[in-house]
């Protein structure tokens, strides 16, 4: 099956070339209109002037057979020429077809553009809001409100990205790292009292006892800075008094 020639596709290329029947089923007593017709759709003049070329058969034919006896040469001449005439025109019109066809897709698409402006122009000059500004509009607040969500996203992600320093991260801000809560909050403070720091992520999720899969999970949230251990104070002994 042939490609389409336009960008329309084939079944409107076939609903605009009904046209050509005008050259076929009428035995050319119609076969110029087609070139008007298509002539007047594309405001073409050179195709009006094929019309004009093609009714002159026809026409003569019809004074002819008026005037002159069916018998006599001449009327055989002019049926000749009005036969010859309608054959060509068939095939012209279909040698055409292809040109008409890219013309009225262009000038439709120019036309349509013509009239977007011309409802546009009429609207301000009304001082009216058409319809499409109504959608305009609306589009460009669901862009807007897309956009506010997609920056809250954002915004809420980098806050889940920012790393907690757990040997100096206060209880409310461990306990705010996903999978560990406020009870292992209370540990970790515990702990980091106890023992003064921790040395790393390893060591932090040994002390307190996290499983490993839940370690790896908390790993992205987390940091442990280097700071000096604070050794837990030694027991006070009991003061003798000599």
């Amino acid at each position: 099956m042939a490609q389409a020639l336009t960008s329309k596709g084939k079944k409107w290329e076939i609903l605009n070339s009904i046209w050509i029947l005008w050259t076929i089923l009428t035995f050319g007593t119609l076969n110029y209109v087609s070139f008007f017709y298509i002539a007047y759709r594309v405001k073409q003049k050179k195709w009006t002037i094929l019309g004009i070329v093609y009714s002159i058969p026809f026409i003569l034919f019809m004074i002819t057979s008026d005037t002159i006896d069916a018998s006599h040469w001449l009327y055989d001449l002019i049926l000749f020429i009005y036969f010859i005439a309608w054959i060509v025109s068939i095939f012209h019109a279909f040698r055409i077809r292809p040109e008409y066809l890219l013309r009225l897709e262009a000038y439709k698409a120019v036309e349509k553009k013509d009239i977007e402006q011309m409802r546009k122009s009429i609207a301000n000059e009304y001082g009216q809001v058409n319809k499409g500004s109504y959608e305009e509009k609306a589009n460009q607040m669901r862009d807007k409100k897309q956009e506010s969500l997609s920056l809250s996203r954002e915004s809420r992600e980098e806050k889940l990205m920012t790393l907690i320093d757990v040997n100096t991260a206060s209880e409310s801000e461990i306990s705010a790292i996903p999978h560990l809560g406020v009870i292992m909050a209370k540990k970790v403070i515990s702990k980091r009292e106890k023992i003064g720091s921790f040395l790393s992520v390893e060591h932090f999720g040994e002390q307190i006892g996290l499983k490993p899969h839940i370690l790896e999970r908390v790993r992205p949230h987390i940091t442990v800075s280097e700071v000096e251990r604070q050794k837990p104070d030694e027991q006070a002994g009991r003061i003798v008094d000599f």
